[in-house]
């Protein structure tokens, strides 16, 4: 898939095998272990969303499945990996894409695990009894 960044850059993701795309998936999860998580996502409290995309970004576990997967990924035409980052002409250029970058990297490679999953989550969380305040 063909995006372009907030940069103007072109980023070409691919999506990786199953085996790297479902370590991305799991390291994802794991990371966000024991957050809380909302019936619907864009009603989220934004301090849960700011900690789960610090859990993430902070994740080895999370680092290592991403850049796995990137492997088949290009910027601006140039492989993405570690070195783009440090690359002479267009590593700080990256590095301000580092996020749009690596979200487009989780959205192609994760999005099909996480598609169905969360509709009937949600579906089966809109049925539930909720609970209803103390007096």
């Amino acid at each position: 898939m063909d995006f372009q960044t907030a940069s103007g850059a072109k980023l070409s993701v691919t999506q990786a095998s199953f085996v790297d795309s479902m370590a991305l998936h799991k390291a994802l999860l794991a990371s966000v272990k024991g957050l809380p998580l909302a019936q619907d996502i864009t009603k989220m409290d934004l301090t849960v969303l700011k900690d789960m995309v610090v859990a993430a970004a902070t994740s080895p576990e999370v680092e290592k499945a991403l850049f796995r997967c990137a492997e088949r990924a290009t910027y601006e035409s140039v492989r993405v990996n570690e070195e783009l980052f440090d690359d002479q002409k267009i590593g700080n250029r990256a590095r301000e894409d580092f996020y749009e970058i690596a979200w487009k990297v989780v959205e192609v490679n994760c999005g099909p695990f996480f598609k169905r999953t969360f509709s009937r989550l949600k579906g089966a969380l809109a049925g539930a009894p909720t609970a209803s305040p103390a007096s």
